[in-house]
């Protein structure tokens, strides 16, 4: 077993003044930094490639594939932030969230993950127990996605959910 520290983008959030960094010139170099001063050969880096955490300058897959080099050369293991699965009352709405993913996963296998991550979203009126529902069979379908590209995925759930959920 070898342990492989990480960084969150969130962890630089006063320095960007509450808000994501939509830089990587800023970002990318300080986590390797703290990495290097930790004497870490490697480290991993959350980084937004989907969604509203999105941090990539371009989708090109030259600028994509030059993304991965630099981290590579850094010493730096992405795990990618997806976006948030919404969840929904209209179908529609949950269906639209869903195939947001399939993009951003595909970016991320470019990036060379191995495991991307997703928040969650709830929205409207739906009770716990269809909340959960729509859940589940959405984050099955995302899964699915994921293994075609051989990730696995995490969800992150702050306030959405409870473990008992």
């Amino acid at each position: 077993m070898r342990l492989i520290p990480s960084v969150l983008n969130w962890s630089y959030h006063r320095d960007y003044w509450g808000a994501w960094d939509k830089s990587l010139e800023s970002y990318v170099p300080r986590v390797s930094a703290v990495a290097r001063k930790h004497g870490f050969e490697e480290s991993e880096i959350n980084l937004g490639v989907g969604g509203e955490q999105n941090q990539l300058a371009s989708f090109d897959d030259s600028y994509v594939k030059d993304v991965r080099r630099r981290l590579d050369d850094l010493g730096l293991q992405v795990i990618p932030i997806l976006g948030n699965l919404d969840i929904h009352a209209d179908p529609t709405f949950v269906r639209r969230s869903v195939e947001s993913f399939k993009p951003a996963l595909e970016r991320s296998a470019v990036l060379g993950a191995t495991v991307s991550t997703f928040g969650t979203s709830l929205h409207g009126r739906l009770t716990r127990e269809k909340a959960v529902t729509i859940y589940v069979e959405a984050a099955a379908e995302i899964c699915e996605v994921a293994a075609t590209f051989g990730q696995s995925l995490c969800a992150e759930n702050y306030n959405t959910f409870t473990s008992s959920s």
